[in-house]
């Protein structure tokens, strides 16, 4: 196989795709994005496409939830 002629080089390869820069979402925004997954039930890889967001994102801030409504019933 030629690499050349299939327009990769070894270092192109190892290559990543460059990061996106981090970007801070509001709480109100983040609770929306929450509601849509675990309220409506739409599935988070198509909440996380529509707002433009990681889905690793938008489960950690799910979990959060799902964890901070779990520890206040505990309190309550």
């Amino acid at each position: 196989m030629c690499w050349k002629a299939h327009g990769m080089f070894a270092n192109e390869e190892n290559q990543k795709m460059p990061r996106r820069s981090r970007r801070e979402f509001s709480a109100e925004f983040k609770a929306g994005a929450v509601k849509l997954v675990l309220v409506e039930g739409k599935s988070v890889p198509q909440v996380a496409r529509d707002l433009d967001l990681t889905e690793s994102a938008l489960r950690l801030w799910a979990e959060q939830t799902k964890t901070d409504r779990a520890w206040a019933s505990l309190v309550h």
